[in-house]
């Protein structure tokens, strides 16, 4: 009997000491699933993303940000346009015309209309 006794505890103690190991595990898991959607996400959102560092990234979207209206956001948007059109063209990579409206907030959904 206090073997089983023994035995039960010592199963017990392994499955709750390896709990959190698994928690956490889990959690990784969540966090790199919400980290790969909001870049699903902004590649969406940001026209040339693959073709951007990820310091260019930070700049454009500081640059977004800071900007006070939706004109100087949209005439900052054509030359971000024309740059990662150049870019695509020395890479031999095809990217779709601009679209006016596209870009922070995706098709149509400037940041104005959030």
């Amino acid at each position: 009997m206090n073997k089983s006794i023994f035995m039960a505890m010592l199963i017990f103690v392994t499955a709750l000491a390896s709990s959190p190991l698994v928690w956490a595990d889990d959690q990784q898991t969540d966090q790199d699933r919400l980290e790969e959607q909001d870049r699903d996400q902004l590649r969406k959102q940001v026209y040339g993303w693959d073709l951007m560092t990820p310091e260019e990234r930070m700049q454009h979207r500081e640059m977004m940000r800071n900007m006070k209206t939706e004109e100087e956001r949209d005439a900052y948007r054509k030359e971000h346009h024309k740059r990662m059109q150049e870019r695509a063209r020395q890479q031999g990579v095809e990217l779709p015309p601009y679209q006016s409206g596209r870009g922070f907030g995706g098709a149509g959904g400037g940041r104005g209309n959030r």
